[in-house]
C-alpha cells in the first residue's frame, strides 16, 4: 500500500501541505497521487481548508499479521497480500502447481476482474470486503463435495463471529435471509482423482460501500449488517476464513453440517441450465453423499450435479 494511502486510512482530514511535508514531496505531487488513487476507484474527499480524507477510513490487510495467525495451525503456509490484481484465483492458477507451496493463501485489496461461478463478475471495491484464494496440493485426489465443505466451514466460522442466520446455498454461495453475502469458486489443476491442486476463491461482503451497490445484480447484504461483531477486524476475518477453508478438507460428516446450514431445504426451486431438460420446478430435499442436490420433481427424485439452481419466488 502506498504511503499516502497509509496516511489516509485513518478516515480523518489531512491538509495538503501536511501530507506533502510528511511524504517529502511537493503539493503538486500530492495532487497527482490523489488523482491516481481516485482513478483506481478509491473514494477520496477533498474540502477546501480541511484537506483530503477517505470517508470511513480503511483497515488495510497485513501479510505479516495474517501469516502469524495462520502459521500457528499451518506452519509452512505461504501468505501474500496484493494491493490489486485481476483475480486472486487467476493469480494462484498462474503458478507451476507441481512446485508451488503445498498451502498458499492470497488476498487482494482490490480485484479488477473478480470472478464468480460461470464467469460472472464479482464486484470488488477497494479495502472494504474480503477477496481471497487458498490453494492446496492433494496427492490422493480431491475431497468430495469441496465447495460445500468450504461453505459449511465458513458458515460455522461466521456464525461464531456473530453473523445471524448464515446459510449455504447449493452449490457455492453464502446467504442470509435470501441475500448473498459471499461466494465460493473452486478451480483445479492436475488430475482431480490423483495428484492435483485446488484453488478455492472466496469473496465475502464485509462492509460494502453504498457507492457500488448499483453494480450488484442480485439481492445482497454484508456481514456488518447481519451481525459480524464490531471487534472483528478485516485481518482477523482474513486469517479465520483461510483457516476455515483449509480445515474443511479434513471435515468428517460434512453432509450433516450442510443440512444444518442448507438454504434450500424443503423449498421450491427452479432447475435450469445446459444439463437440464428445460426449466423444471421441484422441491429441494438436501444433498446425497456425493454433494449433488436432491430435487423432487413430480413424483420422481433427481440428483442435480450441475446446471443452475434458483429459488422460486412467490407473490
Amino acid at each position: 500500500m502506498t504511503p499516502l494511502l497509509e496516511l489516509l486510512a485513518d478516515g480523518v482530514f489531512h491538509r495538503g501541505p501536511e501530507l506533502a511535508e510528511q511524504l517529502g514531496i511537493s503539493r503538486a505531487g500530492i495532487n497527482q497521487q490523489i488523482q491516481s488513487i481516485r482513478g483506481q476507484g478509491i473514494v477520496v474527499e477533498s474540502v477546501r481548508a480541511r484537506g483530503y480524507r477517505m470517508p470511513g477510513g480503511a483497515e488495510w490487510l497485513r501479510d505479516q499479521t495474517i501469516r502469524r495467525a495462520l502459521r500457528r495451525t499451518f506452519p509452512g503456509i505461504a501468505v501474500d497480500v496484493l494491493a490489486s490484481t485481476d483475480s486472486t484465483n487467476r493469480f494462484l492458477m498462474g503458478f507451476d502447481w507441481a512446485s508451488a507451496p503445498r498451502q498458499h493463501a492470497v488476498y487482494a485489496e482490490h480485484q479488477s476482474a473478480g470472478r464468480g461461478r460461470r464467469g460472472r463478475a464479482w464486484v470488488s471495491p477497494w479495502g472494504h470486503n474480503l477477496y481471497m484464494s487458498c490453494a492446496q496440493t492433494f496427492h490422493d485426489g480431491l475431497p468430495d463435495g469441496l465447495s460445500l465443505r468450504v461453505g459449511v466451514s465458513l458458515a460455522k466460522m461466521l456464525a461464531g463471529q456473530g453473523v445471524r442466520g448464515i446459510q449455504v446455498k447449493w452449490p457455492n454461495d453464502l446467504w442470509v435471509a435470501d441475500h448473498k453475502c459471499g461466494g465460493i469458486l473452486v478451480e483445479v489443476q492436475g488430475d482431480p482423482a490423483g495428484c492435483c491442486r485446488a484453488v478455492i476463491g472466496v469473496g465475502l461482503n464485509v462492509q460494502t460501500p453504498v457507492s457500488v451497490a448499483g453494480q450488484i445484480d442480485q439481492p445482497w447484504t454484508d456481514l456488518r449488517t447481519v451481525g459480524l461483531k464490531p471487534g472483528v477486524t478485516r485481518n482477523q476475518l482474513a486469517s479465520r476464513a483461510a483457516r476455515a477453508i483449509f480445515q474443511s478438507f479434513e471435515m468428517s460428516q460434512w453432509q450433516d453440517g450442510f443440512a444444518k446450514y442448507d438454504a434450500l431445504a424443503n423449498r421450491d426451486v427452479r432447475v435450469f441450465g445446459p444439463t437440464s431438460d428445460g426449466d423444471s420446478i421441484g422441491r429441494a430435499v438436501g444433498i446425497d453423499e456425493e454433494g449433488a442436490l436432491r430435487v423432487i420433481i413430480g413424483d420422481q427424485e433427481r440428483s442435480i450435479r450441475s446446471g443452475e439452481i434458483s429459488v422460486r419466488t412467490h407473490a
